[in-house]
């Protein structure tokens, strides 16, 4: 582990990523910082969903980063190195199959095991500081049947019941690890490894924009983390986030 950060562990919380932002206000706060909670009660995931997760069944945390002039160019590296981390503890977990589903979303066999938000503070050209919040299904094995998106967990994945406290202390050390190579400005390998294991690539699948339902071929994300797929039609488009949905 590149450095050690203190963990703060809660029983209950709204979202550890708004406790971390209350710790950032109050500057009561160091470098590489933990916060993990038993159970959420308003957890938050991407696009403004809620990330829903049993109490006591799962890894809930967020982690506060206060970067050395980190360039807000380079945003996007951040969801690519916070996945690989996941990604990294996930392969010793034993759980095979493992994609990142762009942005930031790792799937096993397609189905959702763990999200991530990031929340930065801007000045100027520079991220000041970094909330990473990660969400990993790790025991749980019923998930609510009204979600849209099929999930699975560790558990379901291997056939193992984990010690959460113990996998704890093995997901900060991966993190932690991918983040220093970030801040070695090791950009170019992790943008490597990241295309290698995305979701989809390489393979025709369908999309929606707006109302339109359409086929193509992911080719590549860029730096800046844009999506450039390739229409069956021939034509070569590019996607921001939450521009585009996969079907």
């Amino acid at each position: 582990m590149p450095f050690k950060a203190p963990v703060i562990n809660l029983e209950q919380v709204t979202s550890t990523n708004e406790f971390a932002q209350e710790l950032l206000r109050d500057h009561q706060v160091v470098n590489g910082t933990c916060i993990s909670a038993t159970f959420q009660t308003a957890g938050k995931g991407q696009r403004g969903n809620t990330w829903y997760s049993k109490r006591d069944e799962n890894i809930t945390l967020s982690i506060i980063f206060l970067p050395d002039r980190f360039l807000v160019s380079r945003h996007f590296m951040l969801n690519v190195a916070f996945s690989l981390g996941l990604r990294d503890y996930l392969l010793t977990a034993g759980v095979k199959n493992i994609l990142v589903k762009w942005p930031n979303d790792i799937v096993a066999g397609g189905k959702k095991l763990s999200g991530i938000l990031i929340e930065n503070a801007i000045r100027g050209e520079l991220i000041c500081s970094i909330v990473a919040g990660f969400g990993i299904n790790v025991n749980q094995v019923v998930f609510d049947e009204s979600l849209l998106k099929p999930a699975t967990s560790i558990c379901l994945e291997t056939g193992n019941k984990l010690d959460i406290k113990q996998e704890l202390e093995k997901v900060l050390s991966f993190i932690y690890n991918r983040y220093d190579q970030l801040q070695s400005g090791n950009d170019e390998l992790l943008m490597g490894e990241y295309k290698n294991v995305l979701y989809r690539i390489h393979q025709s699948a369908t999309y929606k924009t707006d109302s339109e339902i359409w086929t193509g071929v992911i080719r590549n994300v860029t730096r800046e983390g844009l999506l450039e797929i390739q229409r069956d039609d021939g034509k070569e488009l590019q996607f921001g986030f939450k521009q585009i949905e996969f079907m």
